[in-house]
């Protein structure tokens, strides 16, 4: 006997887990900030069950801080940025999974430089320099676009150009006025104006112009020989004496200093000096110096000054009127005798 058996064979196929993958339906958008102030990036997302959330920026994971912020609630995911640096510029990109998949969103932040009104770090200084130098004054200036300078004189703006030089430094923050070859004329207040599209700010400083100092010098009005006079002559020393300051002069005879006397005048005008001694006495002869003296040092000047004495001068003159007395009557006598006769006077 036979026995129809059926056999029924159920297959059971895995179930597939419940839910969807992440899928943005809001995504980040481009960011742009000025430094210094707070950047947000916001997007939103969906998915069964909750994804997990990551940032990352230039494909570098972001770590949260106290600048840097996340937030998530099932939808809303979200990150801030306070206070923003330069750094902080770049591509961010929010990356959400779950076990049905992964999704993503990706935007720019930029991050622009504040515009900063211009402050002096260093103002300008009172300088004085030497007639002839070159002044500088000097300014340090801060902002945001790079401010510009304008230098001027009692209202006047300078032009770069001639003696007159303006200087930028390479990373545009010290500014700089260079007058060169200064004059006594360009003593003064100068003003310094600084400004960007945020403002302008100004200060000023004063220039003193000293007179160049140069020591005291002789033009050479007299040789290296002696100065040689006569008994009852006047003796006359004159000099011209550059120099600034106008030197003081003194002078001295065998390094004792000389007075103005009856018999002795000293005389001065402007860069003239000179000195007169009426009827001069062979105790007249001897050095005589000339000292000029002033801030920029000191110079000297030596005359050697003889003087004949008249005695002298009468002996010479009478030995010359005798002989010629005993010449004259020495060939009168000779003539009457008619004889020659040697006569040798030495």
């Amino acid at each position: 006997m036979y026995v129809n058996c059926l056999f029924v064979v159920l297959f059971k196929t895995a179930k597939k887990p419940k839910g969807t993958a992440p899928e943005f339906f809001k995504p980040l958008k481009k960011v742009e900030v000025v430094e210094g102030s707070a950047a947000k990036l916001e997007c939103w997302v969906h998915g069964k069950p909750e994804p997990s959330i990551e940032w990352f920026k230039d494909d570098e994971p972001v770590k949260s801080s106290k600048r840097i912020k996340t937030y998530f609630d099932s939808e809303v995911c979200r990150l801030t940025i306070s206070d923003t640096v330069a750094d902080d510029e770049g591509e961010y990109k929010c990356v959400a999974t779950n076990e049905h998949g992964t999704a993503s969103s990706s935007a720019e932040v930029l991050v622009n430089e504040a515009i900063v009104m211009p402050e002096f770090k260093e103002k300008m200084k009172h300088i004085e320099v030497i007639e002839g130098d070159t002044a500088r004054f000097d300014v340090q200036v801060l902002g945001n676009p790079k401010p510009v300078t304008e230098w001027s004189k009692g209202g006047k703006v300078i032009t770069d150009g001639g003696r007159f030089k303006t200087v930028l430094s390479e990373d545009g923050d010290l500014h700089s006025l260079l007058i060169e070859n200064v004059s006594m004329d360009d003593f003064g207040s100068y003003k310094c104006v600084v400004s960007n599209e945020a403002g302008r700010m100004q200060c000023s400083a004063r220039l003193e112009v000293k007179e160049r100092q140069i020591a005291p010098e002789f033009s050479d009005e007299y040789g290296d020989s002696p100065i040689e006079i006569n008994e009852g002559d006047e003796l006359k020393i004159n000099v011209t004496i550059q120099g600034n300051p106008r030197p003081d002069v003194e002078w001295y005879k065998d390094d004792r200093p000389l007075k103005r006397t009856s018999r002795v005048n000293l005389s001065a005008r402007g860069n003239k000096f000179g000195i007169t001694i009426f009827s001069v006495v062979p105790e007249d002869s001897g050095i005589y110096k000339c000292v000029a003296k002033s801030a920029a040092g000191t110079t000297t000047k030596s005359f050697q000054v003889n003087i004949e004495g008249k005695s002298s001068i009468v002996c010479l003159a009478l030995t010359r009127f005798s002989m010629l007395s005993f010449v004259n009557l020495f060939t009168y006598k000779s003539s009457l005798l008619k004889k020659n006769y040697i006569c040798d006077i030495s």
